[in-house]
């Protein structure tokens, strides 16, 4: 299923997270994967804070809350940039998305508080 519709957002709630639905499906094991992208990401760069360049997406999965008692895995299309910046010392960055998800965790924070 492709849908880039606000129907779809606003049942998962994804807007709350900054991300819109891309795509869906569910898999044999009554899990639903919901592909995603950030809204609005801020393309610059975290070290000189001047816009960088898209280079590609980087798929990152986080587990969210169930939706109608089923298991959630969002598939979130995290926007690379390059910087390029002459003395930056960063050259490639990913769009900082803290609101979707802590640094190297596995769950949205969403879920970090429905667990809590």
């Amino acid at each position: 299923m492709h849908c880039t519709d606000t129907v779809a957002d606003t049942i998962c709630r994804t807007v709350e997270l900054g991300v819109t639905i891309t795509g869906a499906a569910a898999d044999s094991e009554d899990r639903t994967h919901i592909w995603c992208s950030v809204i609005g990401p801020d393309p610059r760069c975290p070290e000189c804070r001047i816009p960088g360049q898209l280079r590609d997406h980087a798929e990152r999965v986080l587990t969210d809350t169930p939706a109608a008692g089923h298991p959630v895995e969002l598939h979130v299309a995290v926007p690379r940039f390059v910087c390029l910046t002459a003395g930056c010392p960063r050259s490639i960055f990913r769009a900082d998305i803290t609101g979707i998800a802590s640094p190297r965790s596995v769950v949205t924070t969403r879920t970090e508080r429905w667990i809590l």
